[in-house]
């Protein structure tokens, strides 16, 4: 038998697996009707479709066949919904449930960060229930929740890297470029995706991973600091080069991080600052793409596009979000479940689960780096990855809103995207590892 500690924790993780199961049951009921609706819906367009097709010459026949085919994946989605979020928030209850039973039997210090993660994980599930959700959507969110905790338990018993396994961190960010830069498959603009059959991943998502854990053993040693602003100096150049504005610009941000936490110089801080400002007004002036993205912000009405959609959207569903019922208004917009997704939580479910998300943002960013950090290391992994998530969390919502350039950025734990799942899922293994690293305060102070 567990017998509970009690306490702040154990309070909060009983009301975050309630929130979960209260979101389930409501997004369940909330979905069913809306389900049949769409699925005859569908139906009825496939029939017509198919009657077209039988009189269409041949090149209409190839477009109408891709409507059909669009439409019977939506059919069998549909169809197939009801159960695949179920598992997926199944898998999000267990792992709460687990993070309890842990927590009270080690007393670790992460159980607020783990609520505020489960949250947005439950949150970013129900919306994808109500917009399209998939095989893979489950798939990712195990394969997240399997590596964070297993880069939780190598590495809160690491106490640092050897100068091989270092080199090996900057060979692996070498070989994510070339790989992009060689095979990448041209997005919207961007060459970022790599494809292998119906499959496709980021390589330079992972970007993200190897930098910050260089960034966190390069303390003390000139020439493992040197090297890590040479790979983050590579990084933003290949992501710009590739056409990624939004990448490009939080790996800019960690590299001011890491001039802050490893060269501890105000000075340098600043003209780093002042070269950021230059470069940016240099590559909006003299990079057109970059100068489109700039130039079209405060246009979104005029243009009357995604954003323009989604605006109208937010606006109409007020402060009570459109709801369930009426979101067939929304899941047409491009991009809705990843680049846009935190302005579609606030359209369909108002501004409390807007709120609710926020605030969860706010706790895996400020809480991580109120925690005592035994090693260094441990500091540099939530500080930095508190820049990640900022910088993330800014990027989609105000450029979704059309107040920043549209760079289609994801957001943490909500969007859709495999690749930004698994990587944020190493992400928070790492900094759970730097709240409760399995050497103890005695031991240190001992040494």
């Amino acid at each position: 038998m567990l017998k509970t500690t009690g306490g702040r924790g154990f309070i909060l993780m009983i009301l975050a697996i309630l929130f979960a199961m209260g979101l389930t049951a409501f997004t369940i009921e909330e979905l069913a009707p809306v389900t049949e609706i769409r699925i005859a819906d569908c139906e009825e367009r496939v029939a017509a479709l198919e009657e077209k097709l039988s009189s269409a010459s041949a090149d209409e026949s190839k477009s109408i066949e891709t409507k059909i085919e669009e439409y019977t994946g939506r059919i069998s989605m549909l169809k197939n919904r009801a159960v695949l979020y179920m598992v997926s928030m199944g898998m999000i209850l267990l792992f709460l449930i687990l993070a309890l039973v842990y927590q009270q039997k080690t007393r670790a210090k992460f159980s607020a960060v783990v609520v505020a993660l489960s949250i947005l994980l439950a949150i970013g599930m129900s919306f994808r229930a109500v917009v399209a959700i998939s095989l893979s959507d489950v798939l990712f969110l195990g394969l997240a929740m399997a590596a964070m905790i297993a880069v939780y338990f190598v590495m809160r018993n690491v106490k640092d890297v050897k100068d091989g396994v270092f080199i090996a961190l900057a060979v692996c960010i070498a070989l994510l470029i070339l790989v992009n830069l060689i095979f990448g498959s041209t997005v919207n603009g961007a060459r970022l995706w790599i494809r292998i059959g119906s499959f496709s991943f980021q390589p330079g998502e992972l970007l993200k991973v190897f930098l910050i854990a260089m960034c966190a053993f390069s303390y003390g040693k000139k020439w493992r600091v040197t090297l890590t602003f040479v790979m983050g100096a590579i990084s933003f150049a290949a992501l710009f080069l590739l056409r990624d504005l939004g990448s490009a610009a939080i790996i800019f941000a960690l590299v001011l991080g890491m001039t802050v936490l490893l060269l501890d110089n105000e000075k340098l801080f600043v003209i780093l600052l002042l070269i950021t400002v230059m470069v940016f007004f240099a590559a909006v002036t003299f990079v057109p793409y970059a100068h489109e993205r700039v130039e079209n912000v405060g246009k979104a009405m005029e243009e009357n596009g995604q954003q323009a959609q989604m605006l109208k959207a937010c606006i109409f569903g007020g402060l009570g979000g459109l709801g369930i019922e009426n979101s067939s208004h929304i899941i047409n917009i491009y991009a809705i479940e990843n680049d846009m997704v935190i302005a579609g939580i606030y359209s369909v479910f108002g501004v409390g689960m807007l709120l609710s998300v926020m605030l969860s943002y706010c706790i895996l960013v400020l809480i991580p780096r109120k925690n005592y950090a035994i090693f260094p290391w441990c500091y540099f992994v939530t500080t930095q990855v508190s820049v990640v998530l900022c910088a993330h969390v800014l990027l989609n919502f105000l450029g979704s809103l059309d107040v920043l350039p549209f760079t289609g950025i994801v957001a943490p734990f909500l969007s859709k995207g495999g690749t930004s799942l698994l990587t944020f899922g190493i992400l928070m293994g790492m900094v759970f590892a730097s709240l409760n690293p399995s050497v103890k305060f005695k031991e240190v102070e001992k040494k």
